[in-house]
């Protein structure tokens, strides 16, 4: 212990061995590169989608209730299903085309939509085209 806080005084940092090496490290910093942008795409989707929920009068009708990894719930009511699901996938999408950089051009990332009365009973849904407008108007 006492050698390693030498080390961080005169380094200014603190190193310790990797397990599997350098192919470990290399792994580790591609992956926080990976997470860190997934987990920008879902913070601004989250806001988009309240942003757009809130300008198509649904906010009382739909409400995000959970995220999970990439995964966002929402609760809506029966009737506004087809507004509130392109609203998602148009917050979605939205947040994906910011991506900077080379990882916009190199790697789509679609919104799969899924709807039913309860988590375990989601299938697959795809919202009606917006009327007057392309993929994600608002």
């Amino acid at each position: 212990m006492i050698k390693v806080v030498a080390a961080c005084r005169r380094q200014g940092f603190v190193t310790w061995p990797v397990p599997g090496g350098a192919a470990e490290a290399e792994r580790q910093a591609v992956n926080s590169l990976v997470q860190g942008s997934a987990a920008d795409v879902a913070k601004g989707a989250m806001l988009e989608l309240g942003r757009r929920l809130r300008g198509r009068g649904l906010a009382g009708r739909a409400r995000l209730v959970l995220m999970v990894h990439d995964e966002l719930l929402v609760e809506v009511e029966a009737p506004a299903l087809p507004a509130a699901a392109g609203a998602l996938a148009g917050a979605m999408q939205a947040q994906a085309g910011r991506l900077a950089g080379a990882a916009r051009a190199a790697v789509p990332l679609p919104a799969a939509l899924a709807a039913g009365p309860s988590w375990g009973q989601l299938v697959a849904y795809s919202p009606p085209a917006p009327l007057g407008g392309g993929p994600g108007a608002a």
